[in-house]
């Protein structure tokens, strides 16, 4: 009980003020054997047994505070059905909850999870710029009619790996280091504001990718 409650109150500062008066009742938070992580679920948040005894309380408190941050924001945020809006609303949630409890990669470790997928996590780490101007690129090739539209959503169908993880931290992380974390904050259920910010840095920022206009301005079509 204690330890649902910290996680509760660690979850909270991570959203803006002028929600905590109205927020909605959270799911209960099971116990299971399972692969190694946590994870929203129906209306329940999982975690696996193993994985909590190898944690600690700490690792615990901020593991269901993480997953209490996705509770919290998928009550009081817009549901999308378009492909892309789906990728971008993963790496906005992941981005912000991954603040509460994960290190910036490239990691050591990674809970129970084998050095394989640790490698593979910070490979995709390292090549988010590449990945978003892969998805840019794919947009507006889909825009400008040069792909149809069954094989763009192909394309970008599950198009972020780890769930939206390792894409989501590294722009959150970016956004936090030259802006801060209370814009995040702010924005913590808005995917298309979360685009402007990493923009916005990512302009000041070489190697980066900065999303085009063409897809800013498509995003925000699809936001409507």
């Amino acid at each position: 009980t204690a330890v649902i409650a910290t996680a509760d109150s660690l979850a909270q500062t991570f959203l803006p003020n002028s929600i905590k008066d109205s927020l909605p009742k959270l799911h209960n938070v099971h116990m299971i054997i399972s692969d190694p992580d946590a994870k929203v679920m129906q209306d329940a948040i999982v975690v696996d047994l193993n994985t909590s005894f190898q944690m600690g309380k700490d690792g615990l408190v901020k593991l269901i505070a993480h997953e209490y941050h996705h509770n919290y924001r998928a009550m009081t945020s817009k549901s999308y059905d378009h492909p892309l809006m789906v990728q971008l609303n993963k790496i906005h949630q992941e981005g912000l909850a991954d603040l509460i409890d994960k290190d910036e990669p490239p990691i050591e470790e990674m809970g129970l999870f084998p050095k394989a997928i640790l490698e593979i996590y910070n490979n995709d780490y390292q090549n988010t710029p590449n990945n978003l101007r892969t998805l840019d690129s794919l947009t507006q090739e889909f825009l400008a009619q040069e792909l149809d539209t069954t094989t763009y959503y192909q394309q970008i169908n599950n198009y972020f790996k780890f769930g939206g993880h390792t894409a989501g931290i590294y722009m959150s992380f970016k956004i936090a280091k030259m802006l801060n974390k209370e814009v995040l904050i702010e924005s913590y259920n808005d995917p298309i504001k979360f685009v402007e910010l990493y923009n916005d840095v990512a302009q000041a920022s070489p190697g980066d990718h900065v999303f085009s206009s063409v897809f800013i301005s498509y995003i925000k079509t699809l936001d409507q």
